[in-house]
């Protein structure tokens, strides 16, 4: 939980600011995952496609469809209510092609 606290002060003076949006930490943390580099860094195509599912209190679950990969982050608020969003799992699933 260092790592958070360490984020959270950098984020409180004014480093990272997308760290408060669900949506760019679930892209951010989906953008790891990736290896073509084509789709790589998109983080543009990544936020288009993006869903907020739930946002209750200090969790979240963000939904986006890449490539035919659907992609499930659930996120947390660890640090404080208003603070930066922290990936917990991801659920990825291969969606069937038709044909």
């Amino acid at each position: 939980m260092n790592v958070e606290r360490e984020t959270q002060s950098s984020v409180d003076e004014g480093h990272q600011p997308w760290r408060v949006d669900a949506a760019s930490v679930a892209c951010s943390e989906i953008g790891t995952l990736l290896i073509d580099e084509n789709t790589k860094g998109n983080l543009d195509n990544c936020l288009k496609n993006s869903k907020i599912e739930q946002r209750e209190g200090g969790k979240a679950i963000v939904s986006v469809l890449l490539d035919g990969v659907q992609y499930r982050v659930k996120l947390e608020r660890l640090i404080k209510a208003d603070g930066i969003w922290t990936p917990r799992n991801i659920e990825i699933t291969r969606m069937k092609r038709d044909g």
